[in-house]
C-alpha cells in the first residue's frame, strides 16, 4: 500500500453550518460553500503513516494542502507537528470542486489535485466546470455485487468491511461509499 492522504474520523467539517466528523459525511451532504460530497473513504491506515497536527486537524504527513496557486504536503507547512496516534481508519472525501475546506483552510480531495491539474484535466476532457467531472466519469459496482470471500462465503459488496479478506487472500483495505 502506498501511503494514504486522509484524515483521521473525527475531522471537523462544515454541513450546513454544524460540524460533524468526517467519519459520518455521507455522498450528497453539502459541506462547506456549496460543495457537494460525490463519495466518502474509509481505509485501513498503513502500520508505517506518520499523523500530523495542524490547526487542530488530524490528518496523514502527506495530505496536500492548497497555499495560493501551489499545493503543499502539510508536514511542510510551518505550525504542522507530528503526533503519536495510531488509528486503525482514515478517512477521505471526493467532492465535486476537487477540495475539501476545514475551517479557513482548503485540502485536496481523494483525488489529490492540484488547481493546475484540475485546469488541464477541464480543458482534455472538455468540462465547463470540474462539477461536471464525477457526473461523467465517476463509476462503481452495484451494492449488490458479490464478491467471494474466505471460506468461500458470497458477500455483496455493500456489506464488506475493511479489514476482511477475499477468497483469493486479498485483504481488503478500503471501501468507498
Amino acid at each position: 500500500i502506498v501511503p494514504a492522504a486522509c484524515f483521521h474520523e473525527s475531522t471537523p467539517i462544515s454541513v450546513n453550518d454544524t460540524l460533524i466528523p468526517i467519519s459520518y459525511i455521507l455522498p450528497g451532504d453539502v459541506i462547506g460553500d456549496n460543495i457537494r460530497v460525490t463519495s466518502t473513504i474509509k481505509i485501513l491506515r498503513p502500520k508505517n503513516q506518520k499523523m500530523i497536527r495542524y490547526k487542530g486537524i488530524i490528518m496523514t504527513n502527506e495530505h496536500r494542502i492548497h497555499k495560493g496557486n501551489l499545493c503543499i504536503e502539510t508536514e511542510c507547512i510551518p505550525g504542522a507537528e507530528k503526533i503519536d496516534i495510531e488509528p486503525d481508519f482514515l478517512y477521505c472525501l471526493n467532492t465535486d470542486t476537487k477540495r475539501i475546506p476545514i475551517f479557513d483552510e482548503e485540502f485536496t480531495d481523494w483525488d489529490d489535485l492540484d488547481k493546475r491539474e484540475i485546469k488541464l484535466l477541464q480543458n482534455v476532457c472538455k468540462l465547463n466546470h470540474i462539477h461536471d467531472f464525477h457526473e461523467r466519469f465517476t463509476t462503481g459496482f452495484h451494492p449488490d455485487t458479490t464478491i467471494k470471500m474466505v471460506n468461500n462465503e458470497e458477500k455483496c459488496i455493500k456489506d464488506i468491511e475493511c479489514g476482511e479478506y477475499t477468497a483469493n487472500g486479498e485483504q481488503i483495505v478500503g471501501i468507498v461509499l
